[in-house]
């Protein structure tokens, strides 16, 4: 008869968070901006991706023929260049 030696690991390893002794810094915070365009022409602009696309399925239920899409924008300087 064979036997197996006992494997054990520790509840912490399966639960615990690797996140912990993480510490944001505005170079790991994420900077993107989400466009929301209609027919071309900005209409609203958005941090989360999920705002920004939530807007635009409410405008094209709004208005079906007008072509809406989300365009993304990594910096703030990029933003300038479309709104001027």
């Amino acid at each position: 008869m064979l036997h197996e030696p006992d494997v054990k690991m520790g509840l912490d390893v399966l639960t615990g968070s690797h996140m912990a002794n993480v510490i944001a810094t505005n170079d790991s915070v994420s900077h993107e901006y989400y466009v929301l365009h209609i027919n071309g022409r900005v209409s609203s602009i958005h941090r989360r991706y999920q705002d920004a696309v939530g807007a635009g399925l409410q405008l094209k239920h709004e208005f079906p023929r007008d072509d809406i899409k989300v365009s993304v924008r990594n910096s703030p300087d990029e933003l300038d260049n479309i709104l001027h």
